[in-house]
This record gives C-alpha cells, sequence and structure tokens, in this order.
C-alpha cells in the first residue's frame, strides 16, 4: 500500500527545552515527513542554533526545513502557519503546537491512514500535566491534518490577528463550515497547558481560561470584548506581509 507522505508544521519561540525535546522525537520519526519548522522572529535562543546543535536525522528518518521570520511581530503564528502552507511541497500538512508531541507508532499509523480532502482529521490529545486524556473527541483544538487546497479554500489564517492570541479560532469556524472534522485514530501528547509562543508583558491580549461545558466554547479573559475582536476580523486582506527566510 502507498504511503502518505505530509508535511508536520510547527512554529517555535525563544523555547529551547520544548525544541530539544522535540529533536529527540524527531530523530526517531520513520522518513516520509518533512518537518516544516518556523521561528517567529526569537531573539535569544533562534530555532537554527537549537537544530545545528541538537538534531540528527539519518537517511532513513525525516527531512526538515528550517525557516525564520526575520522581524519580532509578536505572536505571529497565523502568519507562519500560513508560511508552511504556501512553501509545503505535499499535498498534505499535519499542523501541530510547539508543546504538542506524535510518538514514532502515532507518525508511522498516520502515514497509513487514508485521507479525504475536503476533511479536517484531529488527534486524540493526551495531556501529560493531568495525566489523562482530553474528554472531548476533537482532541488538540489546534493541531490537525488538513490538505493544502481546502486550507486555502477556507482563506488562510487571518493575519489582522498578530499580535493575538485569538486568530486560531476564527480560522477553525471558517474551516469546520466547509469541511467535516473526522478522527484520524492517532494521538498526540499535550506537554504543557495555557498560551505559548510570543508574549509581550503588559500588552498580551488575552489570557486562556479553558473550555466552559455550559457555554460550549472556549473561554477566555481579554481586556477586548468580542465585538472588538470581530471588527478586526479581515482588516488586513495580505497574506504573508512581514519578511522571512529560508535557514535550512
Amino acid at each position: 500500500m502507498k504511503q502518505l507522505r505530509f508535511t508536520a508544521g510547527y512554529t517555535y519561540y525563544n523555547e529551547p527545552a520544548r525544541l530539544i525535546e522535540l529533536c529527540r522525537l524527531w530523530e526517531k520519526w520513520p522518513s516520509g515527513v518533512d518537518i516544516f519548522l518556523v521561528d517567529d522572529g526569537s531573539p535569544d535562543y533562534p530555532a537554527i542554533d537549537i537544530i545545528n546543535q541538537e538534531l540528527n536525522l539519518t537517511e532513513h528518518g525525516p527531512t526538515i526545513q528550517v525557516w525564520k521570520v526575520s522581524r519580532d511581530l509578536g505572536f505571529n503564528s497565523h502568519g507562519c502557519r500560513n508560511l508552511i502552507a504556501k512553501y509545503a511541497t505535499t499535498d498534505w500538512i499535519a499542523f501541530f503546537d510547539s508543546d504538542v508531541l506524535m510518538y514514532p507508532p502515532d507518525v508511522a499509523a498516520l502515514k497509513r491512514r487514508k485521507f479525504n480532502k475536503g476533511s479536517v482529521y484531529t488527534f486524540q490529545n493526551y495531556q501529560r500535566y493531568n495525566q489523562q486524556f482530553e474528554g472531548r473527541s476533537t482532541g488538540h483544538v489546534n493541531c490537525f491534518v488538513i490538505d493544502k487546497e481546502t486550507f486555502w479554500e477556507a482563506g488562510g489564517y487571518d493575519e489582522s490577528f498578530t499580535g493575538l492570541h485569538y486568530g486560531d479560532r476564527e480560522f477553525l469556524k471558517r474551516l469546520h463550515a466547509i469541511t467535516d472534522v473526522r478522527e484520524s485514530g492517532c494521538r498526540v501528547e499535550n506537554t504543557e497547558e495555557g498560551k505559548h509562543g510570543r508574549v509581550i508583558p503588559g500588552l498580551e491580549r488575552m489570557e486562556y481560561i479553558g473550555y466552559d461545558e455550559k457555554l460550549e466554547n472556549y473561554v477566555y479573559i481579554t481586556p477586548f470584548t468580542y465585538e472588538e475582536m470581530d471588527k478586526l476580523t479581515g482588516t488586513k486582506k495580505t497574506k504573508l506581509d512581514f519578511p522571512f527566510i529560508r535557514l535550512l
């Protein structure tokens, strides 16, 4: 049976311990996976330095490419994911947060999985910090498999939210409106709770609280109202409107 070749897309910001843990895992992954790592402008611990020092891949394992946003723009994971979708060399992309691990058996299982374009595939999520699986069947909300054509049909991430920990939900709302959400049958491990990536002290727009069963939605504390957030939607029409460079 022909196995799927896919891109594993990650964004990173100034968290070397997390990236080193990922390196140890990537070294055990099978071939047929292209790791696409985007550094969101790390000033202190650039991803390329960690990769050069820590990652040892063989010809029997995955491949890797490393890109970097040339200026620290604040939280820009949305733009980084657009960059991954633009330059990935495979039709299918598995998006992961930097605090999410996928172990080799699940990577191998994902390669054997038959995917249908127009669907989004989620992962069962084990929460290391709670030592239990997440109860909701959709798993980790921000980790999923999607084909590039459907990603762009949904419009990609809205870069109006650069600097804001919000735009992922806005994109997923659009994505889920045009797709079926299915379970991949594979698992991931979420190592930490709450925000990750770029946070500007005193300017961070949002604090994650958790899933509210009564509201059936994710809850945040924010100095902005949701109405004000909605007004930002679509105010920046261009994609990849920031400087970036490929380093590896």
